[in-house]
């Protein structure tokens, strides 16, 4: 349960994540634990990133490339799994069965 809640915090970009940090460091979830959910989670968003990031010059010069995209598509849809997961936890407990 405490790894979920990290990989979901760090699954949405707008919380920052200094604060997270500290936040994290208080609670009593292991380091081990914090750092690999940590890797894991923020990894797809780091390359979702970097692949849009670097077809923006060409976006701005009027050339659109597979890469902006495909970055663009990576962002919308690491953006849509925490709503996907919340959905699918409610309907979980609507139907009485715990979420695996």
């Amino acid at each position: 349960m405490k790894c979920a809640i990290v990989a979901f915090t760090r699954l949405i970009p707008i919380f920052p994540f200094n604060l997270l940090n500290y936040a994290f460091g208080l609670t009593k979830i292991k380091f081990l634990h914090y750092a690999v959910t940590t890797f894991i989670c923020m990894l797809p968003a780091c390359i979702a990133f970097i692949v849009f990031s670097s077809s923006l010059l060409d976006v701005i010069r009027g050339r659109f490339s597979i890469e902006f995209v495909i970055g663009l598509v990576l962002i919308v849809l690491i953006s849509i799994v925490p709503v996907l997961v919340q959905k699918r936890r409610k309907k979980s407990r609507e139907l009485g069965q715990e979420p695996s």
